[in-house]
């Protein structure tokens, strides 16, 4: 091999460059430079082995990107995938799909689990699974559901949010009807519990259970008609004991503005004179009297109003989009008192740039 000593050189044209593959590298001297056709890359010798000769960029592609205080955040609501070169390391927040309210002096959903870290992550096409809110459970007469009061078709589970083999479990059902009508007045299980429904035997029915490190359990259903409110991330729901109000979630900064996420639906009421709020992270408030949705990015619905008492034929609020919020619980009776929709999970990751 020829040697060249020059204090600079000039190419107007192109450096031709020795090729060689992993198998047929030369021992090498030290600052020796190659192009290494199975790497694809310029490599140089330094004494020991064969290294790239320039260090990849760390850059993230996908989702929806935007700055805050010195880091890049990239936000996706929905299924997507993202690009990664080189290697880095990123912050992340997962929020799983919030549960479906139940109906007929329904339970609020439980809030979609969180999932929060950091994690060294190498160059790679990753796939991105936003879990959908949960179904809140069908008004009476409605898409399926008898209107005899025999009621057959409760609220949905709230779908799992995933990045990178790490899973945010999508929020439990609120529980529908009181005693003998239906099979799910209980609260369902998930990321955080979803509430039970307002019982009229004179026990309760039990609220979900939340998932350890993602969500606490929701509140119970007790006697003569009081339901209990959807677990949040943060805050159990509460049992029928008291005003039925959805938990809250978990504060979380990383989009470089602190919300809430992952917040429980609020349960209806019958005897109490009023339904729960959702709690804050997106959660809907439930039927009866003057209920508010819990605050998020995008915040929970109102519940729908109407008296205590009554046959009062009221839908539960929604979660906030993309919150995880859990739906709020319908009213009492058999027409127009559909459980509130779950909101959608996201994920989130930021890198400092």
């Amino acid at each position: 091999m020829s040697n060249l000593n020059c204090g600079k050189l000039n190419a107007t044209e192109r450096i031709q460059l020795p090729v060689y593959t992993n198998a047929t590298r030369p021992a090498g001297n030290l600052g020796d430079l190659i192009f290494n056709s199975d790497e694809g890359t310029v490599q140089i010798y330094n004494g020991v082995e064969w290294q790239a000769a320039a260090k990849t960029v760390f850059e993230v592609f996908g989702g929806t990107v935007s700055s805050a205080g010195g880091y890049t955040v990239h936000t996706f609501t929905g299924v997507d995938t993202m690009q990664i070169t080189g290697s880095g390391t990123l912050e992340y927040l997962i929020v799983g799909g919030g549960g479906g309210g139940g109906m007929d002096m329904g339970g609020g959903g439980g809030g979609g689990g969180v999932v929060t870290g950091s994690t060294t992550i190498q160059e790679g096409t990753y796939q991105i699974q936003v879990g959908a809110g949960g179904a809140g459970a069908p008004a009476g007469a409605s898409n399926g559901q008898p209107a005899s009061h025999q009621f057959t078709i409760g609220a949905v589970t709230g779908e799992d949010s995933q990045f990178n083999g790490i899973i945010a479990k999508g929020g439990g059902s609120g529980g529908s009807s009181y005693y003998r009508y239906t099979p799910e007045s209980a609260g369902g299980n998930g990321g955080c519990g979803g509430g039970a429904s307002g019982y009229s035997d004179g026990g309760f029915r039990g609220g979900g259970a939340g998932t350890s490190g993602q969500g606490k359990g929701g509140g119970r259903g007790g006697p003569q008609y009081y339901s209990g409110g959807g677990g949040g991330v943060d805050q159990p729901g509460v049992d029928s004991t008291g005003t039925p109000n959805g938990g809250d979630g978990i504060l979380s900064s990383i989009t470089g503005v602190a919300y809430y996420w992952g917040g429980g639906g609020g349960g209806a009421a019958y005897s109490a004179p009023v339904g729960g709020n959702g709690g804050q992270g997106g959660g809907g408030g439930g039927a009866i009297g003057t209920t508010y949705g819990g605050s998020g990015i995008n915040p929970g619905q109102a519940g729908g109003g109407g008296s205590p008492r009554t046959w009062a034929q009221r839908p539960g609020g929604d979660g906030g989009v993309n919150t995880g919020g859990g739906g709020g619980g319908g009213s009492h009776y058999n027409r127009s008192n559909k459980g509130g929709n779950g909101g959608a999970g996201a994920v989130i990751i930021r890198y400092q740039v």
